[in-house]
């Protein structure tokens, strides 16, 4: 009986250790583009601060972001609390405004808002603002999924994902500030924990009763 107690100590010492419980780093792999630019950050915070910045489409010699080319962004997320995606899409052509990407995550502590490890740009999972993140809510439209309309096929984006804006893509005249939340999940060795307490407390109590 001693040397069980102390082998399930040592487990539960081992299982709750911040090295075990943060051993697989918080990313995320990103497949986006934005009909005509875009800037991606991620945040702490579902208000209007946009957080980090992860990537933009603004090149650095002052050339002309190609829409028709998905770029990859990969992060890291802020462990152990709600993490919100924030891309604000900019129209600059004044003729049709979308957004497209589909996002993947490597780490189970955490989930999209659809619940799995996988979101692509959709009118469910998505809240889109007119003015500022958590600013004035706008009514999300899809214009098709990645393969119609005017933009065609995006390759490195997911065929699924859906060309998203308000007002079928005709409202041009402002950004449009898309948000998501990516919550925590409870940890495998948290759940090991708990079974080993429940274990533990059960030969408490049978050797109480022997």
């Amino acid at each position: 009986m001693k040397k069980l107690t102390i082998a399930i100590f040592v487990a539960v010492f081992f299982l709750g250790s911040p090295a075990y419980v943060h051993a697989v780093a918080s990313d995320v792999s990103a497949n986006l583009t934005a009909d005509d630019d875009y800037q991606f950050y991620v945040s702490t915070n579902a208000l209007n601060t946009g957080g980090t910045l992860i990537g933009d489409s603004f090149t650095p010699d002052g050339g002309t972001y190609d829409w028709s080319k998905a770029e990859n962004q990969n992060f890291n997320l802020t462990p152990g609390v709600t993490n919100y995606l924030h891309i604000k899409a900019i129209d600059t052509a004044n003729v049709i405004a979308s957004f497209l990407g589909d996002f993947t995550l490597n780490n189970t502590n955490f989930k999209f808002s659809n619940g799995t490890q996988s979101l692509l740009t959709n009118t469910v999972n998505w809240n889109v603002f007119t003015n500022t993140w958590g600013g004035t809510p706008g009514a999300l439209t899809s214009q098709g999924t990645n393969g119609d309309g005017p933009w065609g096929a995006i390759s490195g984006v997911n065929s699924g994902a859906q060309w998203i804006w308000t007002n079928g893509g005709l409202e041009t005249d402002s950004p449009r500030y898309f948000s998501t939340a990516i919550t925590v999940t409870p940890e495998p060795s948290t759940m090991i924990l708990f079974g080993l307490g429940f274990l533990i407390l059960a030969f408490v109590v049978l050797k109480k009763k022997g």
